[in-house]
Formats: C-alpha cells, sequence, structure tokens
C-alpha cells in the first residue's frame, strides 16, 4: 500500500479513519447492504441494530442513494463502475448512470478565506466584484461569477474547505476495501480491483488540483480548434492555484433544458449535431475528449455553438487506440461481425479464461439483433456498451480509456436524443471521419505502417535476445519460474485458518489449564479462589470472543 493510502499514519489520522468507515459502513447498512459486507470480512465496521431505509426501493437504487449520500469520491465510484458490467449486473449499471453530483452550497467566507490563501491576496485586491451567491455547486467545489480589475467576467471555482482531507480518508478506506474484497472474492480478484482502486485514487487526487483541469481545458480547446462551432473558456492563469480555478465566463443555455432551448428559437437538430461532432472529432480525430458531457456541463449558444464546461474529466487517447477504436465502429456501422471480432480481440489482451469461439458466437448473435431494425433507430451507445460487455464477460482485457469512451459515448448519444428524437449517430459519424463510413485507406495504411515498424524493432532485437538466452543455457544460469493459479488467493486463506487454529489453541490452553485449576484443591489453596475465578472468566471470554468472531464471520 502506498504511504499517501496507508490509514492511520498519525494518531488522529486513524481516528478520522475508523470514524468515517464506520459512517461509510452505516450508511450502506442503512440502505441493506449490511449482508455484502459480512461476506466482504467488512461487518465488524457495521454498527449494531442499524435499520433498513427505503425498503421499497430495489437494490440498485438503493446502491444509488447511498454513494449519493456519501459523497464525491462515493459519486465518481459509482461513476466509474457503472462502465464495468464485468462487476455489477445491467440493472445497477443502468441505475448509477444516474448518479448526480450536486449538494449544497458552502458559505461565502470559506470561500473567501480559500481564495485569498491559494492567491495570496485579498479578495478586493484580486477582483473588482465578486458575487457572494454562488452560480453553481457540487461536491469537490462551488463556482462564483466575478469581475477582473481589466473588466473581464470570470467563473471562479473554488475548492471546499474539507475536500481534501474527506477524499484522502475515503480513498484509504477505498483502497483498504478492494484489498479485503479481493482476499474473498474471486470475482474482484480477477477484475483487479485493487488496481482498479488505485487508478481511481490517481484521477480522483488530480481532480483536487484545479491545475490539472486548467491545462485539460487549454489542451481541449487545442484539440477543438478545427470546429468553428465549439467552444472552450480561456483559463486565467495569473488567478489560478491548487484550489481555485478562474475560468472566461460563459453565456449559453444549458443543453439539458430544452423548452428554454425552443423558446430561445434554437435548432435543436442542428445543435445535437455539433454535440455529436465535438465527441465524434475528440475521439477518433483530436485524441483528446470531454469525458462527462452531460447537459449541465454543455451550454449551447445563439447560431448552435457549442461551449464545454468543467473540463477537469477529459482523457487522452494514443493513437493505436484511436485506430482501433475507429476501426471497431465501422465494423459494428458496418455489422461485421467476423472483423468485429477480430478487432477487439487485437485491442484487448485475452486470458487463459478467454474462450475466442464463444465470443465469435455471441457478437454474431448481438449484430444479428441489430440487422432488422432501422438504421436510425439504432443506439450506438448502447451498442458500443453491449460490446464491452462481451468482450468482459468474456476475460478480455482493454484499456481502462475504452471505458471511459464507452460511457461518454453514451451520455453524448443520449443528450442528442433528448434534443432530436429522429437523431442518427451513424450519420454524424460518418460525416465527420470518412473511415467511420467505409473508407478506411488511410486507417489501413497508418496500421501498415505501423506493424512494419514493429517488425523492424522485432528483427533487429531478435539477435541480441537469442544471443542472451543461448549464453545463460550454455552457463547453466537460465532459470525458469512457475506460477501457481491463484496461489496468493489460497495462501491468504491458510494464513487465516491457521492464525485462528494457533488462536484455538491458546484459548484451549486457557481452558483445560483453568479446569484443572480449579478442580485441584492444592492448586486451589496456592492461589486464592478469587485469582482462581479470574482466571477460568479470562479463559470463558476469550473462548466465547473467538466463538462469536467465528459466528460474525459467517464461516461457522
Amino acid at each position: 500500500m502506498s504511504d499517501e493510502l496507508r490509514p492511520g499514519k498519525t494518531r488522529r489520522g486513524a481516528r478520522r479513519w475508523l470514524d468515517r468507515a464506520r459512517q461509510v459502513a452505516g450508511v450502506f447498512a442503512r440502505y441493506g447492504f449490511a449482508p455484502a459486507m459480512q461476506h466482504a470480512g467488512l461487518g465488524r465496521f457495521i454498527p449494531h441494530k442499524q435499520a433498513v431505509e427505503t425498503e421499497e426501493l430495489d437494490l440498485p437504487a438503493r446502491l444509488r442513494l447511498a454513494l449519493q449520500e456519501l459523497g464525491p469520491v462515493a459519486v465518481k465510484l459509482g461513476q466509474v463502475l457503472a462502465s464495468r458490467p464485468d462487476l455489477l449486473p445491467k440493472d445497477f449499471i443502468a441505475e448509477l448512470r444516474g448518479l448526480q453530483d450536486a449538494v449544497a452550497t458552502f458559505p461565502f467566507e470559506d470561500a473567501r478565506r480559500v481564495v485569498e490563501s491559494e492567491l495570496g491576496r485579498p479578495l478586493g485586491e484580486l477582483f473588482a466584484e465578486f458575487s457572494p451567491e454562488p452560480a453553481a455547486a457540487a461536491s469537490l467545489a462551488q463556482v462564483h461569477k466575478a469581475r477582473l480589475r481589466t473588466g473581464e467576467v470570470v467563473a471562479v471555482k473554488v475548492q471546499r474547505p474539507d475536500a481534501e482531507a474527506v477524499v484522502d480518508t475515503d480513498l484509504q478506506i477505498l483502497l483498504f476495501a478492494a484489498r479485503v474484497g479481493e482476499r474473498y472474492s474471486r470475482v474482484l480478484q480477477s477484475a483487479g480491483a485493487v488496481e482498479v482502486a488505485q487508478e481511481f485514487a490517481y484521477y480522483m487526487r488530480n481532480e483536487l488540483d484545479f491545475r490539472v483541469e486548467g491545462h485539460n481545458t487549454d489542451r481541449l480547446r487545442e484539440a477543438l480548434s478545427r470546429l468553428d462551432f465549439a467552444k472552450v473558456p480561456d483559463v486565467h492563469w495569473p488567478f489560478t492555484g491548487r484550489r481555485v480555478l478562474t475560468m472566461e465566463w460563459c453565456q449559453g443555455i444549458r443543453a439539458n433544458d430544452r423548452a428554454e432551448l425552443e423558446a430561445a428559437g434554437i435548432d435543436l437538430k442542428r445543435a445535437a449535431a455539433h454535440i455529436a461532432t465535438v465527441f465524434v472529432h475528440g475521439v477518433f480525430g483530436a485524441g483528446f475528449f470531454h469525458g462527462d458531457p452531460h447537459g449541465g456541463n454543455i451550454l449551447i449558444q445563439p447560431g448552435e455553438g457549442i461551449v464545454l464546461l468543467d473540463c477537469g474529466n477529459a482523457h487522452a487517447i494514443s493513437r493505436r487506440l484511436r485506430d482501433a477504436m475507429a476501426a471497431i465502429t465501422a465494423a459494428l456501422l458496418a455489422q461485421d461481425s467476423e472483423a468485429l471480432t477480430y478487432e477487439l480481440l487485437d485491442l484487448g489482451v485475452v486470458t487463459e479464461q478467454t474462450n475466442v469461439d464463444a465470443l465469435f458466437q455471441d457478437v454474431d448473435r448481438m449484430l444479428a439483433r441489430y440487422a432488422s431494425i432501422r438504421s436510425s433507430e439504432v443506439r450506438v451507445g448502447e451498442a458500443m456498451d453491449q460490446v464491452l460487455s462481451l468482450v468482459l464477460r468474456h476475460h478480455v482485457r482493454v484499456p481502462a480509456a475504452v471505458g471511459a469512451i464507452g460511457r461518454a459515448l453514451i451520455v453524448t448519444e443520449g443528450l442528442c436524443r433528448q434534443l432530436d428524437p429522429d437523431f442518427d449517430f451513424r450519420q454524424v459519424a460518418q460525416e465527420t471521419l470518412p473511415e467511420l463510413g467505409g473508407g478506411i485507406v488511410g486507417l489501413t495504411a497508418r496500421r501498415l505502417r505501423s506493424q512494419a515498424r514493429q517488425l523492424g524493432r522485432f528483427a533487429a532485437l531478435l539477435p541480441k535476445q537469442a544471443s542472451r538466452f543461448l549464453t545463460r543455457a550454455n552457463s547453466g544460469s537460465l532459470r525458469v519460474r512457475m506460477a501457481l493459479e491463484d496461489a496468493e488467493h489460497h495462501l491468504r486463506r491458510l494464513d487465516v485458518m491457521a492464525n485462528r487454529l494457533a488462536f484455538a489453541l491458546v484459548v484451549a490452553a486457557f481452558v483445560m489449564s483453568s479446569a484443572i485449576i480449579v478442580s485441584s484443591e492444592r492448586a486451589m489453596a496456592s492461589i486464592t479462589p478469587l485469582g482462581g475465578a479470574l482466571y477460568a472468566g479470562v479463559a470463558a471470554i476469550f473462548g466465547l470472543w473467538l466463538l462469536y468472531s467465528i459466528i460474525r464471520s459467517g464461516r461457522l
């Protein structure tokens, strides 16, 4: 475990960690998840006599409410899990996609202290005007409208005073839960729960540093510079720090406010096409895209101009991954099951559990369901989501960015269909990138050049690697390493069994010795009756405690 994620580095930190762990466990218990926590080995954190609330709701809805109540880390984690169909059933994933990151505002005086502490000057010297009323609020920060002394109107994003401490504690608990979960669950172990938690912690810590969001904003603006209808706010770097981000204030109507858009005379079909074009160009063209393009993060201006806000959740994609995703999308649109399956296998890492023949059959069945559906009725986001589900279900490991692309595609297409019920994502994709419509000459040429470079590197390294192998074989220093399948999991279980057996032997020794002492007149003569009773009492307490722990663990 890394130092920054190790619980209890100090006494105060350990106390905060335990208090928060109990709070998290209490929330999950109130929503009916106590049995699952017991099974995962986290039962000791659950408060006693915890009544289940909202029993009339199904489990997916209760999970969403629990995560929403627990704050920013839980909300972001739920959004990540919504792109992992190998970890959760479909009904849970559909529910988690409705998670909203919205909370009450915090006092203006707290915002003032954060701004002055971060930028090193009084608020009055920094801004000519600063609205005390927030324009928007989320779990990590809130936004205030302000005006610089140069006259420019800006949006100032201010981090909550306790955000860093809350996130740090929650990330510690998450990594601890992932480690325990891997110990007791083969599903979590095969899915790499600890690795997912560590990667999630990395991105959450980036979100706490608003300078990262500022750089993402600049990079996204550059990536979309070819689209004259797309706008990303300018960042005012002299007024930006780790906990404060100052950007250009942009006017517009939120993309999820259909009534106001219609009242303003906005062409909704054109606006939907522009939003989809921004996504396609970012993912397949520029290689940098907005990872959370929901209606609250997009403004629409007169002339159907698109403004992207809150660019902290942005992702870079390598050229190889872009080409792979373009080929997968082209095969999906052409309903070519064989090409689609080969592209998926080339994109991911095939494990020993992968049944390639079964994957071919499942992809063929999935595309057959879309054969009788009209082109305009096909939801590309849902189809891509089903493809990702098939891949993960067949134990093919794919890059983490693929999940982010799938999640953003679903959100984008849903927003576009909200604006235009007849929206056809295929048409926009084929117009934006011709290679998605069948003209794959450029894509094929790039792939051939890449493969030629790889073959050249391999040919250059092969003689050296063969020489090393033969030299080690001749000298007798060649070693062969063998790894037993799932050995670590079984060793952990053996370790737990050995510890419990050793403790049981100690308790048995206490019980036997106390029985001998109590039944022996000579032994009782050498110690007082009270001492004998205390010794027997300690033995009884240890024995009962061992029995209680075994019963509570659910493995009696």
